[in-house]
């Protein structure tokens, strides 16, 4: 048979209890920002993976649209994305023209909206190109690399706190758009494949 608890005692064990649940509710809350801070930008793509190969398609030797790139749990205060694909400088030739960038960019885009996550397989009516390295155009351009061997290809996406600008006329290279976005970047994401042509 249980004791009865007389009311002077629930009373005198109020402080005690809203105590608990404050500490309760704190230890929740603490969770839920650690579980925020803890999440990190990651990249995906539909046809290939990281380590993996890029499809014959979109390069020069395919249809030479650019891939689809998706990305997930972008850092708190994301307000724009910019994707960049490029490839590691190979030895200088001989016939080579000068450049201030020996990294070589097929894509950047830029201005991507908060709420995008992903790109499509040649989509080019979202957010803002830059200009690529192999004809300073602002598309893409696919990889079309001379030589024998494996070459390598490096997405990232980036998540930034604004998105950046330029002024009219600016073109918008890897190094500019970098430069651009390096105060302003939230987190990233790489995935690395390679190709090897025919």
């Amino acid at each position: 048979m249980s004791t009865p608890i007389h009311p002077h005692a629930l009373r005198d064990r109020t402080p005690l209890l809203r105590s608990g649940l404050a500490a309760l509710l704190a230890v929740v809350c603490l969770g839920a920002t650690a579980g925020a801070a803890s999440a990190k930008l990651t990249i995906s793509s539909p046809v290939m993976k990281n380590g993996g190969t890029l499809p014959t398609r979109f390069t020069c030797d395919g249809a030479g649209i650019s891939p689809p790139i998706a990305w997930a749990t972008p850092p708190r205060g994301t307000t724009s994305f910019a994707v960049v694909m490029q490839t590691p400088a190979a030895p200088a030739r001989v016939d080579d023209p000068p450049t201030d960038d020996p990294i070589h960019a097929s894509l950047l885009r830029y201005a991507l909206p908060s709420s995008l996550r992903k790109l499509t397989a040649g989509q080019t009516t979202v957010g803002s190109f830059g200009a690529n390295s192999v004809n300073g155009q602002n598309s893409y351009a696919p990889p079309c690399s001379q030589g024998p061997g494996a070459k390598q290809y490096i997405f990232t996406v980036f998540a930034l706190k604004t998105a950046p600008t330029f002024a009219a006329g600016t073109a918008v290279t890897r190094k500019v758009l970098l430069a651009a976005i390096s105060k302003t970047t939230l987190g990233s994401a790489v995935m690395t494949v390679t190709y090897t042509r025919p």
